[in-house]
């Protein structure tokens, strides 16, 4: 059950168009990184993406070409 004032979306792209969202963190699965981050940055969000956001350099090098805004990528060690 929510609390009263939060919001519960029902899709990543109800949550990317509301305007109270400044910043996303990123944490499914890594495979889901790259449409997740790219959609997020579509709208004018802010990223932190749990370990990489794509699979290679190359696709890596083509979605820094196509972003707008900064992407900030946050490493978190494992082990």
């Amino acid at each position: 059950m929510a609390s009263p004032g939060l919001m519960v979306p029902s899709s990543y792209e109800e949550l990317v168009r509301d305007e109270n969202v400044d910043l996303l963190y990123i944490a499914t699965p890594h495979s889901e990184h790259f449409e997740n981050a790219k959609l997020c940055i579509a709208h004018g969000r802010q990223v932190l993406c749990e370990k990489l956001f794509t699979a290679n350099a190359h696709r890596r090098a083509g979605f820094l070409k196509w972003r707008k805004r900064p992407v900030y990528s946050l490493l978190r060690p494992y082990g």
